[in-house]
């Protein structure tokens, strides 16, 4: 899985991507982060909280997610430590 932070394509530890679920441990902060996963998402869920479906690139920002194909975008606000992303396909 590749994961885009600030426009650069940088692999990070991720420890499960099965199930809808993704956990992503950190040492830093990270504003805007951006996920690609390879699963359109009906849903998608950041630290418990949903994130807002967005039809546009141009409306694509933290807090949503956007669906293109057979991707899925998500961005969000990363955190020092785990965070949980859980998607309904």
């Amino acid at each position: 899985m590749q994961i885009m932070c600030q426009g650069q394509i940088e692999r990070r530890r991720v420890s499960s991507a099965s199930n809808g679920r993704v956990q992503i441990r950190t040492q830093f902060p990270a504003a805007d982060f951006t996920l690609a996963l390879d699963v359109p998402a009906l849903r998608v869920q950041a630290k418990g909280a949903d994130l807002r479906r967005v039809q546009s690139r141009r409306d694509f920002c933290g807090g949503t997610f956007l669906v293109e194909g057979k991707q899925t975008f998500v961005a969000f606000d990363l955190g020092v430590g785990e965070t949980v992303i859980e998607t309904t396909l």
